[in-house]
């Protein structure tokens, strides 16, 4: 089940904030302290803004207006009105903003809508693969063995973490500004906990501890400071001794629904001594090293769907070979190298400075030889007693659910930013006007659209919506199918409208956010009842991605992606990136994500010929 209004907030960060962002570097002097960080604002950034009630309520309906139709358009506006007037007479506007002052004195909550924002999140009783956690698969990094890679990674990836912990890390900052470092302690060494009714985040950030998963059998390795050579001999002895073992299925309990895992977890933890120990273990590791295998190299398309369901086939178990409450890499026989990520205590824009700091370490460790006389780092299995019944019935409900992804991968050099951007074009916004052609072309209605603007020039900043299906789709649209020629001059102005609404988003001045907080003031003064404007057909047809799209480019990643947020809807995680384009597409309908995939194309390239011939 989807639980549509999460997504709000589970797209990782855009190309906007990353493009400019300085390459993450230590310092030996400790600046700041680790455990202040999430509520102390060391840099003094700006909190998230409360924005215009009027200009909010405004640019709602400059990008609702072509969801109308005939005779809803007088209606809506009506309703826009009747909210505006009641929120005023109940001074919605003010209360946040008197919230706001005493939020800044008491340090807490760190954004006025923080507390139904933790809510969205962790109140989802659906599985957190596919409707929440997104991934990324690296570009080729080793050319060592399996655990030479791992070793490497499982090293790099913690040196950033200590230099963090040790309050040595860099400011980091992109054109508007210093980024905010706040999130940083819940990036790694946390896990997420189901609950039948609401799931909780448990932070361990000074364990030494990671988790490696090896066929789906579980093992500790001590790891904090111990040496590429010491992580190397341990995951070779820990894939030697899982070659002696029976596939493990247990982690697949951790793919289904919330209520229904907390319950399974309960009845295993409540079985033994040794369950609960081993369970509590891998709650508290750092991140998951996922040790893959697969019978032949894989394709970029299995490697995506690998990430974002797992794979079920006897001797290529990757669904049961993730812990999907905890972010952890993938690092498979063929060297191929992933990560997927729990995504409710961070986001897109934290997670990438992590891994800007863990490849910086990594290239240092070409330097270092894997191979040593010295001792393993010391690992120990961690078994955990199975109920095939549990197990043969999570297995049903998830395989159901990874079987209906539709996945195409999309990677294009003639569509690169380069080429884009030679036409005059900002390449992430002629991307998005593309899409909602492509869309229309298609189903012959317009899609509303979720793009993820990041808000880490913000104390606390998380991400706000850019909703790129605006006011001047519509006419691009029309130019198009009357054969008008004007449609460059259509196409010059949906990409500066979509730049217009992307920069307003990024400065706090995005709708969704607002709106969420102004709809649940007037719920709690209204016997939780909704407003007619937020149950009206219009504001669901535009507040429904049926496109939800997030654009992470960044050099080091080769394809990323995330499930469709509707069931009808598709998803496009994408990178404009200098030299090409890539996108994976997911939907939940047997060729609908290739078929997007061919009119997406054919459109990008349509535009791109019309305007070099203009």
């Amino acid at each position: 089940l989807k639980l549509q209004f999460l997504y709000f907030i589970v797209i990782p960060m855009p190309t906007h904030a990353m493009r400019s962002l300085s390459r993450v570097h230590t310092t030996s002097r400790r600046w700041y302290t680790f455990s202040d960080l999430p509520d102390v604002n060391h840099l003094n950034l700006k909190r998230i803004p409360v924005p215009n009630i009027e200009d909010t309520l405004q640019r709602y309906q400059d990008g609702a207006r072509h969801f109308c139709e005939e005779g809803e358009w007088v209606q809506q506006q009506e309703l826009v009105a009747d909210f505006l007037k009641q929120a005023k007479s109940m001074s919605f506007q003010e209360k946040l903003i008197a919230s706001e002052v005493e939020a800044e004195k008491k340090g807490k909550p760190h954004f006025h809508f923080e507390e139904h924002w933790d809510d969205m999140y962790l109140d989802m009783r659906c599985s957190c693969p596919i409707n929440s956690n997104p991934y990324y698969v690296f570009e080729n990094m080793h050319d060592g063995d399996q655990a030479s890679s791992a070793a490497r990674v499982t090293y790099s990836a913690l040196q950033w973490w200590e230099q963090c912990k040790n309050g040595q890390l860099q400011t980091e900052s992109n054109k508007a500004g210093p980024l905010c470092m706040g999130t940083f302690p819940y990036l790694i060494g946390t896990s997420r906990i189901p609950g039948t009714i609401r799931d909780v985040i448990e932070s361990h950030p000074h364990e030494t501890h990671i988790i490696a998963i090896f066929k789906g059998q579980f093992y500790k390795v001590e790891a904090v400071g111990k040496d590429v050579a010491e992580l190397h001999q341990a995951f070779k002895a820990i894939m030697k001794d899982g070659e002696t073992k029976e596939q493990g299925n247990v982690a697949i309990l951790s793919a289904t629904g919330r209520t229904k895992w907390a319950e399974n977890r309960a009845k295993l933890i409540s079985t033994s001594n040794q369950n609960e120990q081993s369970i509590k273990c891998i709650d508290k590791g750092i991140f998951t090293v996922s040790l893959d295998r697969y019978e032949t190299e894989p394709s970029i398309e299995t490697l995506c769907r690998s990430h974002l369901t797992g794979l079920f086939a006897n001797n290529e178990k990757t669904a049961s070979n993730r812990w999907w409450d905890k972010i952890g890499f993938t690092i498979d026989n063929n060297n191929n190298t992933g990560l997927v990520m729990e995504h409710a205590p961070a986001d897109g824009a934290y997670w990438n400075s992590w891994l800007e700091g863990t490849l910086k370490f990594y290239e240092d460790t070409q330097k270092q030889s894997d191979q040593s006389d010295s001792k393993s780092a010391s690992w120990q299995h961690l078994p955990i007693t199975e109920d095939p019944a549990m197990i043969d019935d999570a297995q049903r409900e998830f395989k159901l659910a990874a079987d209906s992804v539709d996945l195409a991968v999309i990677s294009k050099q003639h569509l690169s930013a380069k080429e884009i951007k030679s036409q005059g074009f900002s390449a992430d916004a002629f991307f998005q006007v593309s899409a909602q052609v492509a869309y229309h072309n298609l189903y012959g209605h317009f899609a509303g659209t979720y793009e993820s603007a990041s808000m880490r020039n913000f104390w606390r900043g998380r991400t706000e919506t850019i909703r790129s299906s605006q006011s001047t789709i519509p006419a691009l649209v029309e130019s198009l199918s009357s054969g008008s020629n004007k449609i460059v001059e259509s196409l010059n102005e949906a990409c500066a409208k979509q730049t217009q609404v992307t920069k307003n988003a990024l400065q706090g001045n995005g709708i969704d956010r607002h709106l969420l907080s102004l709809s649940k003031l007037y719920e709690a003064a209204s016997n939780q009842k909704k407003h007619p404007l937020f149950t009206s057909t219009p504001y669901a047809k535009s507040s429904t991605w049926l496109l939800s799209t997030s654009n992470v480019t960044s050099e080091w990643l080769r394809q990323f992606g995330f499930g469709a947020v509707s069931e009808k809807g598709l998803g496009l995680g994408y990178q404009t990136k200098v030299d090409k384009l890539t996108c994976t597409i997911s939907s939940y309908e047997a060729g609908k994500s290739k078929k997007f995939e061919k009119e997406l194309v054919s459109t990008m390239d349509k535009f791109l010929d019309l305007k070099k011939s203009a």
